[in-house]
């Protein structure tokens, strides 16, 4: 569901990337969008931790998700983290 209005350029084009990428791979199917509050706080889960299932969520949510990324990611590479960072991720 490209098309958010909202969150960073960088977000947005991370997000229209991996919309092409999930198109790609077969067809997304996104259900119960109509629960997501158009503003306010939230927790979106993903019960696994390996896949596309981040790039699915990121791609199917409606406005832009802050996803919590493991804080040895900061340390990996300068290029990554200038990534993590202008997609909206906060170390944990």
């Amino acid at each position: 569901m490209f098309g958010s209005k909202d969150g960073t350029w960088f977000y947005r084009l991370v997000q229209f990337v991996l919309w092409v990428y999930t198109r790609m791979l077969g067809r997304q199917v996104v259900e119960g969008i109509e629960n997501v509050p158009a503003t306010g706080g939230g927790v979106v889960v993903c019960n696994h931790t390996r896949g596309n299932d981040y790039f699915n969520l990121g791609v199917g949510a409606p406005r832009q998700i802050f996803f919590m990324v493991k804080g040895e990611a900061w340390n990996y590479n300068p290029i990554l983290t200038k990534i993590v960072n202008g997609a909206g991720c906060f170390p944990v």
